[in-house]
């Protein structure tokens, strides 16, 4: 059985660039990823700039006071689509176990880069964890 506690760890290498160890096997599995075209080509544009690599994926982005803020691109360590997701599962499993998942969540968003996307995400989450949800749309102006 898949440990629920795995480790990630950063190589330098693209060939291999994550590695997934089950710490109480010690083997290494196999991720399977599934991106996004847009994802895939920002990836493959820093394939060979290491530095770049690791200061996208050396820690997580940190939820703090202000909620999760960063530099939006693809990595650990930036906000995207799969980095909110995450802050979202988690919010998502916290609200079930709480057992208050009808008394609903109210979701908004203002003209902030990747507002608009990031909520409409988050509502998609939550709402397929069978949380109801209620997200405020608002017209281009």
């Amino acid at each position: 059985m898949l440990s629920t506690n795995l480790s990630f760890t950063y190589t330098p290498n693209l060939k291999r660039p994550i590695s997934i160890i089950d710490p109480e096997t010690t083997d290494e599995i196999k991720p399977i990823l599934y991106f996004d075209e847009e994802t895939k080509a920002e990836l493959h544009a820093i394939a060979d700039d290491d530095k770049e690599i690791k200061e996208r994926f050396y820690r997580e982005l940190e939820f703090g006071t202000a909620g999760l803020r960063g530099v939006i691109g693809m990595g650990t360590n930036r906000m995207n689509k799969y980095t909110v997701g995450k802050a979202t599962q988690g919010l998502a499993n916290y609200i079930l176990e709480q057992g208050t998942q009808d008394k609903g969540v109210a979701i908004s968003y203002d003209s902030r880069i990747m507002s608009k996307e990031f909520g409409e995400q988050t509502a998609l989450i939550l709402n397929a964890n069978g949380i109801k949800t209620y997200l405020k749309i608002t017209k281009a102006s």
